[in-house]
């Protein structure tokens, strides 16, 4: 038990058991019953999964200081272990989950993103703005926002989406400009031969 938590109660208890009925009744649906002719049982395993689900947000909904963390993180990785098993994609299965990998970033990765898209933004403004200038200006000025296009596409491979602003007002950098998404390959990983 971690500092500040207290004992279990009967609700920890029965989230705790939930999980691991949901998890044992997936798993069973999935296996089917040869002496009943039952290859397996889809619906079985989708109600499982919905009453895993629906555990777990009753307990949320407990709101209770000092509760343990230990049954949620369970019911959670029961959750992702049924997932896994019925093919989900990692990226799937593992969102929201945050990685064991130590930042060295002060302020984490969201720290990160707000000052690589607030530089974007800025960037982005003072191309716009140039567009009215002279042939020299605008020529550069493009050379910018292509910059800042790429550097949205690639972002979107390390799971980093960013948002053009509607407004051209620098003033507005407060908005929110990014946000977290699935990463998305966007070519062939650099440094890789292909097969022949």
């Amino acid at each position: 038990m971690n500092e500040g938590e207290r004992e279990w109660d009967s609700s920890d208890h029965r989230l705790f058991e939930a999980a691991s009925r949901s998890r044992f009744n997936c798993i069973d649906s999935l296996v089917g019953n040869i002496e009943n002719h039952i290859d397996f049982d889809g619906s079985k395993c989708l109600k499982s999964i919905f009453e895993l689900v629906d555990a777990g947000n009753s307990y949320i909904e407990l709101e209770r200081s000092g509760s343990p963390l230990s049954p949620l993180r369970h019911a959670i990785q029961s959750l992702r272990d049924i997932l896994s098993i019925l093919g989900f994609s990692e990226n799937f299965v593992n969102a929201g989950a945050i990685e064991s990998t130590i930042s060295n970033v002060v302020g984490g990765e969201t720290a990160l993103a707000n000052e690589m898209a607030t530089l974007r933004s800025k960037i982005r403004h003072v191309a716009i703005e140039s567009l009215r200038g002279g042939v020299e200006e605008k020529e550069l000025a493009k050379l910018c926002l292509e910059a800042c296009d790429t550097n949205r596409s690639k972002s979107i491979s390390i799971g980093l989406e960013m948002l053009d602003s509607k407004s051209n007002d620098l003033s507005k950098t407060s908005e929110i400009n990014w946000r977290w998404c699935s990463p998305v390959r966007t070519s062939k990983p650099s440094g890789r031969s292909e097969p022949k």
